[in-house]
C-alpha cells in the first residue's frame, strides 16, 4: 500500500511538468487505465501514478472549463458589466452594528471607505442560475456595500479571467489564484441595484467582529500587534502590515502566525492533556447515578481524552475557516487519534502517504502552494531527526526526574531548530531565493514562547468570548503583552542589515548541492568516494555563473501590464528605463515587479535610471524604488514633477527631495551621448522640453557596435516623422514599440527604415483601449517582424553576445506549466 500512495504522490507531481492540461478524453482515458491496472497484481502501483496524473489534470480541466460548463464566453467576459449574485467568502473589517444601522435605517448604502477586497461564491450570473457556482475576486475601489462574510449579495461588476503579472523572483498571482479556485478577477461598479439580499453573518465574521470590538479599544504600546491576534485566532492576516510582515520574513518566523501544524498541534496535545488531568482527579462518585460510571473509571479516559482533543481541534480549525494550511494538519491529527481510538498499528510512513493521499483528494490545487511542500517536508525532518539523534536527545545522566526533562526538553529544541533551519533550506530557496540568516536564533525562542504564551491564550479569549467579554479582554491583555515582549527580540534581529540573504540561481544551486551532501552524510551514510560525483555538478554550476558573465549584455522587459519598466544589465550592474505605474490602494511595480528581480538578481544598486516621461505608467514606482535600493543617477526631464497616481488622478506629494539628495540628475536631450560597461546609450529625442508628455518622451539607442536596441516611450508618428527627417534612424535590431501598441505611433515608414527583428509590446491584459491594436501589429507583421506582447507571454528577457541575440519569455520558456499560464 505504501508503494501505491507514493506512486500516486509522484504522479501528482509529474502532472504539473506539462505544458497543457489534455483534452478530457486523454484523462478519462488515464483514469479507465488506471482503474483496469488495480486488478492486475504486477502492475497495481502503477495504477496510483496513473490516478495520481490523472485527477490532478482532471481538476486543472474543470478550472479552466468553470466558464464553459456555465455556458459562459470566457472571451468576451470583459466587454461589458454583469449582475452577479452569490455569498461573501472573506472576513471584512468593520463593525456589523454600523453596517445594519446603515443598511437597515438609511436609505444610502455606499460609505467612502478604503479599498475592499473580498471572495465571493457566484450562483447568479446575469440573473441566471449557475449550474456550477464559481469563485471570484472582486476589487471595490470607489464606494462599496458595508458587507460581511456570510452576506448574500447583488452587485454590477466588471470582470477578467484570472491572471497575473509574469516576472522573475515575484510573487505568481495566478498560481495562487488558481491554489484559490479563483477564476475571475474584477471590480465593483456603482450601480443603485447594488444591495444586500441577506444580512446573516457567518460565525467566524462574528467571532471577528467581537474581537475587533474589544481589540480596538486597546491603547497600550502592544496594541499595535492585535493584528497578530487575528492571525493566531482566525487565520486572518489581511491586518498584518508591511513592517511586521518584514520582521517575521526577515526572522523566518512567518509560519508562526498561519494556523497549521504546530497550532493545531499544540491545541489537540494539550487538550488532550488537560482533559486526561481532569478526568483522572474527578472525583468520579459524582456520577454514580448514571449507568456509564463503571465504564468510565475502568481505564476508558483516554477515549474520552482524545474525543474531547478532536472536538476542540475542531472547534480552532472552524475558526480558521477550514483554510487549506489548517485542513492538512488537522487531517494529519484526525488520522492519528483515529488510529489510536480503533488501535489500528500505523506507521509513520504510511501515516505521512496517506495524510498526502488525502489532502490531494480533497484539495488537489494545493500541490501548488509552498505552504504544502513545506509542512510535509518539515514533519518529514523533524521525525528525522527525532530518529538520528534520539541517542543525543536521551543522553542527559542525572537522577533527578525534572533536571532530566528540562535538559532533555532544551536539547530536542535546540537540535529540531537547528536541523529544521539548515534542512529546510532547499525548498525555502526555491520557492523564495532568500533565506534568513537568524531564523534559528529567532525560532529557538520564539517557538516555545509562542507555544506557551500567545497560542494557548489567543484561543482561550475566542472560547470565553461569547460567554464574557470582559475576561476575554483580560486574556487579550495578556496575550498581547507576551507577544510584544517576544516583538522586541524579533524586531531586533530583523534590525540587522544581514538577517535576510538573497542566492542567484547558481548559488541556489550549490546551496541545495550543500545541503544534499550534509543530509547524505549524516543521515544516509554515504562513503566518502560518493562524494566525488558532487565536484562536476560544481563544476558546471560554476561555470554556467561564471563563464559569460562579463560578455553579454541583457534587456528585460518586465510584465507591468499598461506601463513599461525594462532592465539592462551587465556584469553585476544596472540600469533601469521606466519604472511602471502607482496606484492609490498603494500597489505599485517597483515593490511588485523591479525590486523583486533585482534582488532574485542579487543587484543591491542601480546605476541609473531613466524616466521616458511623466506618466504615471513610467513614472510611478520611481520614489518607492529610490527608497529602498540606492541609485547613482536619475535621468529625467521634469525632476520635480508631481507624481501621477491611477486613475488620472494627481497626488499632490512633490518627489521627496531628501531620496534623491545623493542622487545625480541629468536630461535626456538629443545630440548627449555616454557609455556604460562597454554599451553606448545615444540619446535621440527631444530635442527640447515643449511640455507634451508622450511627445517629449526619451527616445534612446543603446548599441554594443554589433546589435541594438531602441527605447521609444510613448513617442508618436509625429516624433517618429522628425527623427526620419533628421536621420537619426537606422537599422535595429530590438525594439520596445511605442506606447504600448497605440494607432498613434508606429508608423509603416518608421519601421521599414528600423527593420527589426523582435519588437516587445509592454501592455496590459485586456485592456480597455485593446492595445496593441491589431492594425499596429498587422503593420509589424507586414515587416516580418516577431511580435511578443508581455499581457500574453510575460517578461521578455533578451540576451545580446557578440552578434547573436537570444529571445526567451516566462511563460514560454522560463514557467511553461499548464498551472501558470
Amino acid at each position: 500500500m505504501d508503494k501505491w500512495l507514493l506512486l500516486f504522490f509522484l504522479g501528482a507531481i509529474l502532472s504539473l511538468f506539462l505544458p497543457i492540461v489534455p483534452a478530457l478524453f486523454y484523462i478519462v482515458l488515464l483514469l479507465s487505465l488506471a482503474a483496469a491496472l488495480i486488478f492486475t497484481k504486477k502492475l497495481t502501483y502503477i495504477s496510483g501514478f496513473l490516478l495520481g496524473s490523472a485527477w490532478i489534470l482532471f481538476n486543472g480541466f474543470t478550472y479552466q472549463h468553470s466558464f464553459t460548463a456555465n455556458q459562459l464566453d470566457k472571451n468576451n467576459l470583459h466587454r461589458s458589466t454583469h449582475f452577479i449574485e452569490g455569498e461573501i467568502l472573506t472576513l471584512q473589517n468593520d463593525e456589523l452594528q454600523k453596517i445594519n444601522k446603515a443598511i437597515l435605517t438609511t436609505n444610502h448604502q455606499y460609505d467612502p471607505i478604503k479599498p475592499q477586497r473580498f471572495n465571493i461564491k457566484i450562483t447568479y450570473f446575469d440573473y441566471i442560475k449557475m449550474s456550477h457556482p464559481f469563485v471570484v475576486r472582486l476589487n471595490c475601489k470607489v464606494s462599496c456595500l458595508r458587507i460581511k462574510q456570510g452576506f448574500k449579495v447583488r452587485l454590477k461588476v466588471r470582470l477578467k479571467p484570472a491572471h497575473g503579472f509574469a516576472n522573475k523572483g515575484a510573487f505568481n498571482y495566478q498560481v495562487w489564484l488558481r491554489y484559490k479556485n479563483i477564476v475571475a478577477t474584477g471590480y465593483v461598479v456603482k450601480s443603485k441595484s447594488n444591495n444586500v439580499i441577506a444580512l446573516e453573518p457567518s460565525f467566524r465574521q462574528k467571532r471577528y467582529d467581537q474581537l475587533m470590538k474589544i481589540l480596538s479599544t486597546k491603547t497600550s504600546s502592544s496594541s499595535p500587534l492585535s493584528s497578530l491576534v487575528f492571525a493566531l485566532t482566525l487565520g486572518e492576516r489581511s491586518n498584518i502590515s508591511v513592517q511586521q510582515w518584514q520582521v517575521l520574513k526577515a526572522t523566518g518566523t512567518q509560519h508562526l502566525i498561519a494556523i497549521s501544524g504546530l497550532h493545531l498541534g499544540l491545541v489537540a496535545s494539550g487538550m488532550f492533556v488537560l482533559a486526561l488531568f481532569i478526568l483522572r482527579y474527578l472525583p468520579l462518585s459524582w456520577f454514580n447515578t448514571l449507568q456509564n460510571s463503571n465504564y468510565i473509571q475502568k481505564g476508558n479516559l483516554i477515549y474520552i481524552a482524545i474525543t474531547l482533543s478532536l472536538c476542540i481541534t475542531l472547534y480552532y480549525a472552524a475558526l480558521a475557516g477550514f483554510a487549506i494550511p489548517t485542513l492538512r494538519a488537522l487531517v494529519m491529527l484526525v488520522f492519528y487519534w483515529l488510529a489510536r481510538l480503533l488501535a489500528i498499528k500505523l506507521t509513520l510512513k504510511r501515516w505521512l502517504l496517506l495524510v498526502v493521499f488525502w489532502v490531494l483528494l480533497t484539495s488537489p490545487m494545493s500541490i501548488l502552494s509552498a505552504s504544502f511542500w513545506l509542512s510535509f517536508y518539515a514533519v518529514s525532518v523533524i521525525f528525522l531527526l527525532l530518529w538520528r539523534c534520539f541517542s543525543i536527545i536521551n543522553s542527559t545522566k542525572t537522577s533527578h526526574k525534572t533536571i532530566y526533562k528540562i535538559i532533555t526538553f532544551f536539547k530536542a529544541l535546540i537540535i529540531l531548530q537547528l536541523g529544521l533551519s539548515v534542512l529546510l533550506l532547499p525548498i525555502t530557496l526555491l520557492f523564495y531565493q532568500q533565506f534568513s540568516v537568524l531564523a534559528f536564533a529567532a525560532n529557538v525562542i520564539a517557538v516555545p514562547w509562542m507555544s506557551f504564551t500567545a497560542i494557548p491564550l489567543s484561543l482561550l479569549a475566542v472560547i470565553v468570548l461569547p460567554f464574557s467579554g470582559s475576561l476575554a479582554s483580560y486574556i487579550l491583555d495578556l496575550c498581547l503583552q507576551f507577544l510584544a515582549w517576544l516583538w522586541q527580540w524579533l524586531s531586533f534581529l530583523a534590525q540587522q542589515e544581514w538577517a535576510l540573504q538573497t542566492l542567484t540561481n547558481g548559488q541556489v544551486l550549490l546551496a541545495i548541492l550543500l545541503v544534499f551532501a550534509l543530509f547524505s552524510y549524516y543521515f544516509l551514510r554515504l562513503k566518502r568516494q560518493y562524494y566525488l560525483y558532487f565536484l562536476p555538478i560544481v563544476g558546471v554550476i560554476l561555470i554556467n555563473a561564471f563563464a559569460t558573465q562579463n560578455k553579454w549584455w541583457q534587456v528585460t522587459v518586465l510584465d507591468v501590464g499598461h506601463g513599461l519598466a525594462v532592465i539592462i544589465e551587465r556584469a553585476g550592474h544596472v540600469i533601469v528605463y521606466d519604472t511602471g505605474a502607482n496606484y492609490p490602494s498603494g500597489f505599485n511595480f517597483a515593490d511588485a515587479a523591479i525590486l523583486p528581480y533585482l534582488q532574485q538578481r542579487n543587484i543591491k544598486q542601480i546605476d541609473k535610471v531613466i524616466i521616458s516621461h511623466n506618466d504615471n505608467d513610467h513614472l510611478g514606482g520611481l520614489a518607492v524604488l529610490a527608497q529602498k535600493i540606492p541609485i547613482s543617477s536619475i535621468m529625467f526631464n521634469e525632476p520635480n514633477v508631481i507624481v501621477e497616481m491611477g486613475g488620472g488622478e494627481h497626488n499632490n506629494n512633490v518627489l521627496n527631495n531628501n531620496v534623491f539628495s545623493n542622487t545625480q540628475q541629468q536630461t535626456c536631450l538629443q545630440g548627449q551621448r555616454f557609455s556604460w560597461q562597454g554599451l553606448t546609450f545615444e540619446q535621440l529625442w527631444p530635442t527640447l522640453i515643449q511640455g507634451d508628455h508622450n511627445d517629449d518622451s526619451c527616445v534612446i539607442r543603446i548599441s554594443d557596435g554589433n546589435t541594438s536596441i531602441l527605447f521609444t516611450g510613448d513617442a508618436s508618428k509625429k516624433v517618429e516623422r522628425q527623427l526620419l527627417k533628421m536621420g537619426l534612424i537606422e537599422q535595429t535590431d530590438v525594439i520596445i514599440a511605442p506606447h504600448h501598441g497605440s494607432k498613434s505611433a508606429s508608423s509603416a515608414k518608421f519601421l521599414q527604415t528600423l527593420q527589426p527583428q523582435y519588437a516587445i509590446f509592454s501592455s496590459g491584459y485586456l485592456n480597455r483601449w485593446h492595445m496593441p491594436v491589431n492594425k499596429v501589429l498587422l503593420t509589424y507583421h507586414q515587416q516580418g517582424i516577431k511580435t511578443y506582447n508581455t499581457a500574453d507571454v510575460g517578461m521578455v528577457e533578451i540576451k545580446f553576445l557578440d552578434d547573436v541575440i537570444k529571445l526567451s519569455t516566462y511563460r514560454n520558456d522560463h514557467l511553461n506549466y499548464w498551472f501558470a499560464n
